[in-house]
């Protein structure tokens, strides 16, 4: 588990280069630093870090003190002060609000700030804003294992970087280790950089002999082969995964719960056995009458388990999630939302992108095909929205925005004054709570002329959304999945159809085809370090720094 631990963590660092800051969040009134634990970091060196005291960090983050796992998400107090900033060439209002932690509607009564405009060489001020801390400038803890200085036999090699090497590949593929390299070329695993030219310190006798580089595949959309990179364990694996089946419960069971979760087992089971036969899969019919998730997570098989396919409903998938996450355990979930309530565990990897960053999507599309369209994003009343409205708005206050395209922020009672001035506007709502769209479409029936942007969930609210999409030109985003329907005759379908029949002498359906893609994906990125093409279903599994652990974020526009 230790090494699955570290190559989730070492892929987080990696994306953690690319934001220099450390996220400042507003909590209850108070703010914090949002930082996920690092290789070499202590609640001593954070102390000192971040100009607190480890009783208060130990405070904001219950158990931390005895449960200090890589890669969790820890809140740090922070200190509030009022700072005044010079703008900076490619500098947005957006970036710089959310360096300090303040929010881009406290520049609202500023006379200077027009429209979240500002100039190269103004000066703002923020109001109870914290100091920025880089994350190259959070120190290390001292190397454990002291490193030897290099012999005068020792030969230098200067090695150019290519895309997607990290120092532990290049230290098992040149037989050196990593906390040599880093001692030679004065650098952290998070500061090696594609281009960057180091220094490999090789003993004269591996010199002399050939050294054989496995060529960088240039252009390649998917992540390295990570196989490369990380010490893999061989097997046998043991992946236990939890389905409704409902065998033996007294209750009546819904029979399109069983018939899906047959099917995806069935599906599952084809991926899995492709690991080898050495592979143990533990399958656990969580809705039993004479089992509970608590109960089956105490079995001595679970000791030792590798990965697991959490349960499809929520309240025994946190159940799974909160074990996993004490006991460093790496988890699935399908779950639908699942996002918004298992948070702060990077033992998480979410097979469904979060409603969040579908909409940060959907944002882009709009700066990318509307921008010469008026865009207007609509706050519903429904607080539960707010975390899919800043998603969006977020984009447009972002370097993603270069050309600074406005944004017309408005809510449901004043946006028809907008339309009115310009009916062909870009309407967003970024929402997928029924009522809110059942009545945000009532107020649309005056306007015509618009394009209206949502979520696919608005498909299913009935006459209401599908009458005004016949009116207006709509635009949904949507993660890809063999539902409702597939193609028979596509070529990836035809050969698993056939895969299908010989296992088991029937014709597959789209939930067999969701449960082998997911099984497939997952079992090759989490245990072979490995990324797998699904038949139907896409996946591009990504940190998430807001709620911890790995999301999938591949969505698409569909029109």
């Amino acid at each position: 588990m230790k090494q699955i631990l570290s190559l989730l963590f070492l892929i987080i660092s990696c994306t953690l280069s690319a934001q220099d800051y450390v996220k400042i969040e507003n909590l209850n009134g108070k703010k914090y630093y949002v930082y996920l634990i690092d290789e070499g970091v202590s609640l001593e060196s954070l102390s000192t870090d971040f100009k607190v005291s480890k009783e208060s960090i130990i405070a904001s983050n219950p158990g931390v003190d005895k449960n200090f796992v890589l890669g969790r998400k820890l809140l740090i107090p922070a200190t509030t002060k009022n700072i005044i900033h010079e703008v900076k060439e490619s500098e947005t209002l957006y970036s710089l609000c959310r360096k300090y932690g303040v929010t881009v509607e406290s520049f609202k009564t500023d006379s200077t700030v027009i429209n979240g405009a500002i100039k190269l060489g103004q000066k703002l001020t923020f109001v109870n804003a914290c100091d920025p801390i880089l994350y190259s400038s959070i120190s290390k803890g001292a190397i454990t294992n002291p490193v030897k200085q290099e012999s005068e036999t020792d030969s230098i090699l200067l090695y150019t970087v290519n895309q997607g090497e990290t120092l532990y590949s290049l230290s098992k593929r040149y037989m050196v280790s990593s906390e040599k390299l880093q001692k030679v070329n004065n650098i952290t695993p998070v500061q090696l950089k594609t281009g960057m030219i180091i220094k490999i310190p090789l003993k004269k006798e591996q010199f002399e002999k050939e050294i054989k580089i496995k060529p960088v595949i240039s252009n390649n959309s998917q992540t390295i082969d990570s196989t490369l990179l990380f010490p893999t364990k061989k097997g046998p694996w043991k992946i236990a995964m939890f389905l409704p089946f409902y065998l033996g419960n007294s209750k009546k069971a819904p029979a399109s719960v069983v018939s899906a979760s047959t099917e995806f087992y069935m599906g599952a089971k084809m991926a899995i056995d492709e690991l080898g036969s050495s592979t143990e899969l533990y399958v656990y019919d969580y809705m039993n009458d004479t089992v509970d998730v608590a109960g089956i997570l105490k079995r001595p098989e679970f000791a030792n388990m590798d990965l697991i396919f959490a349960p499809l409903d929520v309240g025994e998938a946190l159940l799974v999630a909160n074990w996993c996450q004490e006991n460093q355990v790496p988890f699935v979930t399908t779950v639908p939302k699942a996002n918004r309530l298992i948070s702060n565990n990077p033992m998480a990897h979410f097979g469904i992108p979060s409603d969040a960053n579908m909409l940060k999507m959907l944002a882009k599309y709009a700066i990318e095909n509307y921008s010469t369209k008026q865009v207007i994003l609509v706050k519903s009343n429904d607080k539960v929205d707010m975390t899919n409205y800043e998603a969006f708005r977020s984009v447009y206050y972002s370097a993603e925005n270069p050309n600074n395209i406005k944004l017309i922020e408005a809510t449901t009672k004043d946006f028809g004054q907008y339309l009115q001035k310009n009916p062909s506007s870009v309407v967003v709502l970024a929402s997928n709570e029924k009522s809110e769209v059942l009545d945000f479409m009532n107020l649309l029936k005056p306007y015509s002329g618009l394009t209206l942007f949502g979520h696919k969930d608005w498909l299913k609210y009935g006459e209401a959304v599908t009458s005004v999409r016949s009116k207006y030109n709509m635009h949904f985003v949507n993660y890809k999945s063999p539902f409702p329907s597939f193609s028979y005759q596509d070529g990836a379908v035809k050969g698993l159809h056939r895969k299908y029949r010989d296992y088991y002498n029937a014709d597959i359906t789209g939930m067999v085809i969701y449960g082998y893609d997911v099984a497939k994906y997952f079992t090759s990125y989490v245990l072979l370090r490995k990324e797998a093409n699904g038949v139907i279903m896409d996946f591009d599994l990504k940190p998430n720094f807001e709620t911890g652990g790995f999301e999938n974020v591949k969505c698409y526009i569909d029109n």
